[in-house]
């Protein structure tokens, strides 16, 4: 397998890079301190190609795949995890299931504005007892003549605070167990939906929120698919998928501080030398850089995969779990290279990368969820 990028591919990180770093970089500080994410960047994004860059064209999307998305990801989230988490709710979590799953007129209302950066989406699926094991939702939705009441909540949701609409999984009908889900697109103006932001300590540039619904009456054409239950099947692919962007965040994030780490050796002067120069430094340095080349490869196969819809379960779960360990690995060794001044927000961002690291390994399945998948793929029924 050719592991270079062709031309074109090579054009595309050139200017999704000049954009993360002139446009966003700037921004990066105020979106920490106000736990806010820039909202306003969005539609310059879509004029850009930026947008539902995996959404197929003629849903509204740019038409390109996983891979690409892959290469973005790499870019934004060097410059800050959470404004790379935020984008990956707004232009490939939310668009996936709705250019999937929505009719011609839910397209029109909701997927075509969102690609435009008009309307803000979330992914509201995870709950407070439910997070790798998604079956465990409490949150229901019960059909009447006029719609569906829902109840329950939703924990650590992106964009919750500021969405206008959910994206929300159910449960219809539980005697079918998994079977009996659905997933519902909730407006933020739906009577008795409410949200509270979610204060963290990563991935500040970014809203988290809880969500609550109370008597939430929703129309028929909320429902996503034929409101016959397989909502978990649905949603169960677009987290495997997810899984493969995730490694790539993890890229991104274990790059940035790797950035950083390698500007300070190389200016940072002691003993009447540049740090670097050192050998346990440089050394440090050159296993930052070897992990990071590993995740990416990993990444990058496991995204060329799924575009050719070839297998890929075993790559995937391999991909998340050591990018993910990777980004932490990197970020704690940035940390030691630049000692103090790692803790020094103000001046390095090296120890925002160390907790933005730590979010990848618990989401979309953990490490250990990954590990037992792997196992499962390899022949080792691991329970």
């Amino acid at each position: 397998m050719e592991f270079s990028l062709d031309e074109e591919r090579a054009a595309f990180v050139d200017v999704a890079r000049n954009y993360c770093r002139r446009e966003l970089a700037p921004l990066v500080r105020e979106a920490e301190r106000t736990q806010q994410f820039p909202v306003h960047v969005f539609p310059e994004m879509a004029k850009l190609g930026f947008l539902g860059i995996a959404v197929p064209a003629e849903a509204g999307g740019v038409g390109l795949g996983t891979l690409e998305e892959c290469l973005f990801i790499e870019e934004i989230a060097s410059v800050a995890g959470g404004f790379a988490s935020s984008w990956m709710v707004q232009s490939c979590i939310v668009p996936g299931i709705l250019a999937t799953l929505c009719s011609d007129e839910q397209k029109r209302r909701y997927l075509e504005p969102m690609l435009r950066g008009e309307l803000l989406g979330a992914f509201a699926v995870t709950e407070a007892d439910a997070g790798s094991d998604l079956k465990a939702i409490k949150t229901t939705a019960v059909r009447t003549a006029d719609g569906f009441i829902l109840n329950g909540g939703k924990a650590f949701i992106t964009q919750g605070t500021i969405c206008d609409f959910a994206v929300v999984l159910a449960y219809t009908d539980k005697a079918k167990g998994v079977d009996g889900m659905d997933i519902f697109i909730v407006d933020k103006n739906t009577k008795g939906f409410s949200r509270e932001k979610l204060p963290k300590n990563a991935y500040r540039s970014s809203e988290t929120a809880v969500l609550s619904f109370d008597n939430c009456l929703v129309p028929l054409d909320a429902v996503l698919g034929d409101g016959n239950g397989g909502g978990m099947k649905r949603i169960m692919r677009n987290v495997t998928r997810e899984r493969i962007l995730v490694a790539a965040r993890s890229v991104g994030i274990a790059l940035g501080a790797f950035e950083a780490a390698k500007r300070y050796a190389t200016e940072r002067i002691q003993f009447g030398k540049p740090i670097g120069t050192f050998q346990a430094v440089g050394f440090r340095i050159a296993e930052m850089a070897t992990s990071i080349e590993a995740a990416r490869l990993m990444a990058r196969y496991a995204a060329v995969l799924w575009d050719k819809g070839r297998p890929c379960d075993k790559e995937i779960a391999m991909a998340k779990l050591f990018a993910s360990e990777a980004a932490y690995e990197v970020s704690e060794k940035a940390m030691r290279v630049m000692g103090g001044y790692g803790l020094v927000d103000e001046a390095f961002p090296v120890q925002r990368f160390f907790m933005d690291s730590r979010v990848s390994i618990a989401t979309v399945g953990s490490s250990d969820i990954q590990k037992r998948l792997i196992a499962r793929q390899v022949g080792v029924p691991c329970s």
